[in-house]
């Protein structure tokens, strides 16, 4: 609508308007408001929201009651129900009136929301620019100060003006009349609420319409029956990791993680919100259900660690690339390996137990323990790996000496010294072995220095040589002594020796299979035979080869040539685990100059070394001189008895039995055995009484030249105290007391050898221990007030001996008891302790004594 109006009939802009005209002002403004009015209730009308807005805007008010108090009838109004009723319903009207305005508030936040739609924006903006025009048109025709205030401006608002604030109410176009087109702070900071008041309501819907369409009961059958394979198959696998059987624990990773991937999909069908609210519903059926999907990730874990041991078995098999490059894929698929156990270790620790039936929860937790336990394995591999990366050349190349020892004729680091190898080693490859045909002997020629041998070796030689240098049970000293005897024969200076024993050959072709030797010796080889024939051969006298010691060279160098093409993910494991036996039983030896290298093989117990005790120590040594391979049939027994007086005195008592299980007249074992044996027991022990010792006629010895020299690693050994009754050496090795004696024995015969000695400490309770081992284990028993002295026995095998059965008897005497014990299972007392075992590798156990 147009508004025509003639200001000069006006008579100017300040003169009074005729009453007339200002009637018809008054009219045309009132349609041009009703036609705002009409346009406005277009925008509110559009959409279903405007007639929820219109009908609920004081709805609450509206239907709120005027009544306080309500009563069911007019007699219950002073009787006892009223208290009964009257709480109920007054609870009732509140629940009521809760949902009333929430559904008041989920009405209006829709409508704010349909405000922003975008054929409402264009509308709105459309009425605001035809309201716009209106005003200017009114302000042009008939000036801005008639009708408007000036703090006034259509569609904004100002600081209220003091003048002229009877024309507000005239003017009909307030800005509070037109839906706005922004929201302020304070109606985004409510629709903000709402949402989260919205979203706790819509939750435990969704939850619930979930659970009304989900099965939990067939998806708990479904994730216990998956679980339990499962949990077989993990535990398999994680015993198969501790024994480093990579091959079944491959296999047995992977049939895992195929089981428990099976209710993947079941779990793809429980949604999230579902996930979310079971951990707070008290249903161990719907929570079970719930551990599904960490199941799912356990299973996820288990096919990574199959597929990591896969790859890295697979690797040593790759003859594309050098060793080294196979040991590095090796080593980084283990460290993988060992992060996806770890990973799968917390999973199975977050799990609750306690949702799985009672026959579950044992398999679970012996799981968890056997995760755990494999855990260390995989991390001794990777770091062994490593360690072998540096001795096989990997940074920078090696030279070493191998040297065998024939332990059927022992000697103290393992057994007579016939042959040995100068091997060198480049990234993983074997660049030159050096295989003398003569073995040891061969270095006689180039030896420069001459040295009285140990005085029991003069009954062959006192000359001492290289293939004798292996004296001492102390590894390190012997393999020392060995490199110095190599260089001062002519040979160059080494990295390290290796020491190994036929027990080693013999158990890598029991995996890896026969070798043949035909072409040069007309016999295959296997396990069963490699000691017979080697022997044969090596003993060869003169006139029908120069070379007897070459079989043990031309055979070794077969084995390296074959052993790639021989090793495969099948045997690989077998290899490994026979390997590892033969470092335990300590039939191989390591020395390195590098010390990161000799630190490991001592962290390992594969240096040979005589270890350093503070309580109690055996280790019985036999030195084979002139008694031929007789040791291969030699029976030795040792039974280790200890008394703990009333005053803490310590007395051992040792009875060795051996007993020679040869033929009179064998070739190589039936003659007499004679043993130079030594007897490590704690430094400063006092020799009470031996018996059974027997010494050689001196005459059977030869004497030195005085012209040679005497070394210095056996001054302590010369000038030994001798005990007159029985002959015995009493003097001082490697940190130790050592008792020396001859011991012989011919074919058919058993000897006895019985010593007794006391210990240089008692067992004293009027003492301050300040052991920290002592004071660790007090406090975890809670018997601080009670003192506690620690008792232990070490037992360390001869390298190269097998299986000597050994028995030890523990036996207290006055008021001690023994209140703990490690590593001896049941086979302890409060009075002692009595035992039986192999000497298969060391040995050692400990208690605390309470008086």
């Amino acid at each position: 609508m147009r508004i025509n109006i003639n200001k000069n009939s006006l008579g100017g802009a300040g003169s009074r308007k005729p009453s007339r005209f200002l009637i018809e002002l008054k009219s045309e403004i009132e349609e041009l408001g009703e036609r705002v009015e009409n346009k406005e209730k277009e925008v509110l009308k559009s959409g279903l929201f405007s007639f929820f807005s219109r009908f609920f805007i004081g709805f609450k008010k509206r239907i709120k009651p005027k009544t306080k108090v309500f009563y069911l009838n007019q007699k219950h109004k002073n009787s006892f129900e009223k208290i009964l009723f009257y709480p109920i319903l007054k609870i009732a009207f509140k629940l009521f009136d809760l949902f009333v305005w929430l559904a008041h508030f989920i009405l209006r936040f829709f409508y704010y929301l349909s405000i922003f739609s975008f054929k409402k924006l264009k509308a709105m903006v459309s009425y605001q620019g035809e309201k716009k025009k209106i005003g200017k048109k009114l302000e042009s025709d008939w000036g801005r100060d008639n009708f408007i205030p000036k703090e006034m401006v259509l569609g904004k608002t100002r600081k209220k003006s003091k003048k002229n604030t009877n024309q507000k109410s005239f003017f009909l176009f307030s800005y509070r009349k037109f839906p706005r087109l922004t929201f302020s702070f304070k109606e985004f900071r409510r629709v903000f609420y709402f949402a989260l008041v919205l979203l706790a309501i819509a939750l435990p819907l969704a939850f619930y319409n979930s659970y009304l369409d989900f099965d939990f009961e067939g998806l708990k059958g479904r994730v216990l029956g998956a679980s339990e394979d499962a949990v077989f198959n993990l535990s398999s696998a994680s015993h198969g990791v501790g024994d480093l059987d990579f091959v079944s624990s491959q296999g047995a990773f992977l049939k895992a993680g195929d089981d428990l991937l099976s209710i993947k999909i079941e779990m793809e069908k429980m949604n999230s919100i579902l996930f979310f609210l079971a951990s707070f519903v008290p249903n161990k059926k719907i929570k079970l259900a719930a551990e599904g999907r960490d199941i799912v990730d356990i299973g996820i874990l288990g096919s990574k660690i199959g597929d990591n041991f896969s790859i890295a078995l697979n690797s040593l098999s790759n003859k594309n690339i050098k060793l080294t490059s196979r040991l590095d894929i090796f080593n980084s698929s283990i460290k993988e390996a060992f992060d996806n156990i770890t990973e799968l270790e917390k999973l199975l620790n977050g799990i609750d137990i306690n949702l799985f039936p009672d026959e579950y929860r044992d398999k679970i937790s012996l799981l968890k323990k056997s995760i755990t336990s494999s855990k260390p394995a995989l991390k001794e591999l990777s770091d062994l790996c490593d360690k072998l990366i540096i001795f096989l050349g990997g940074e920078q190349d090696k030279r070493y000496l191998f040297v065998f020892q024939n332990n059927s004729e022992l000697r103290a680091s393992g057994g007579f010294i016939g042959s040995f190898a100068l091997v060198d080693f480049s990234q993983g490859e074997i660049k030159n072995i050096e295989v003398p045909g003569g073995g040891s002997y061969d270095t006689e020629g180039g030896l420069k220095e001459f040295l009285v041998a140990p005085e029991p070796l003069h009954l062959v030689n006192p000359l001492w040589h290289f293939w004798d240098a292996n004296w001492w049970p102390d590894f390190p000293k012997t393999a020392r002594k060995l490199m110095w005897f190599y260089e001062r024969s002519g040979g160059p200076s080494v990295d390290g020796v290796i020491s190994f024993t036929p027990d080693v050959i013999e158990n890598i072709l029991s995996v890896i299979g026969p070798i043949d030797m035909s072409e040069n010796y007309g016999i295959v080889i296997d396990n069963n035979n490699f000691w017979n024939e080697t022997q044969k051969l090596a003993e060869q006298k003169p006139d029908k080869t120069k070379k007897p010691k070459k079989i043990i060279g031309d055979l070794m160098n077969r084995m390296i040539e074959e052993l790639p093409n021989r090793i495969n993910k099948n045997n690989i494991i077998d290899l490994t685990k026979a390997v590892l036996n033969t470092l335990n039983e300590k039939q191989i030896l390591f020395y390195f100059e590098d010390d990161n290298l000799e630190n490991k093989v001592k962290e390992y117990a594969w240096a040979g070394e005589v270890e350093k005790t503070i309580s109690d120590y055996l280790m019985i040594v036999n030195t084979n001189i002139a008694g031929a391979k007789s040791d291969r049939v030699i029976e030795q027994k040792v039974n280790h008895n200890v008394e703990i007086k009333e005053n803490g005195d310590i007395f051992d008592t040792l009875l060795i039995e051996r007993k020679h299980n040869g033929i009179k007249g064998d070739e190589f074992t039936g003659v007499r055995n004679n043993s130079w044996m030594r007897i490590y027991v704690p430094l400063g022990s006092e020799l009470i009484e031996a018996y059974g010792f027997w010494p050689i006629d001196e005459n059977l010895f030869e004497k030195p030249d005085d012209s040679w020299e005497i070394d210095e690693d056996l001054i302590a050994e010369r000038e030994a105290y001798i005990d007159k009754e029985s002959w015995t050496k009493i003097y001082e090795d490697s940190g130790k007391t050592v008792f020396a004696n001859w011991s012989w024995v011919d074919p058919g015969e058993t000897v006895t050898i019985s010593l007794k000695y006391k210990l240089p400490f008692k067992i004293d309770f009027s003492k301050k221990n300040d052991l920290s081992f002592y004071k660790k284990i007090g406090s975890y028993f809670g018997r601080e007030k009670n003192k506690l002295i620690p008792y232990s026995l070490m037992i360390q095998k001869q390298a190269g001996t097998k299986n000597d059965l050994f028995s030890s008897n523990l036996e207290l005497n006055g008021e001690q008891k023994i209140v703990w014990a490690y590593n001896l299972g049941s086979l302890w007392n409060d009075k002692g302790w009595n035992l039986r075992a192999y000497l298969n590798r060391d040995k050692y156990w400990a208690v605390l004594l309470e008086k």
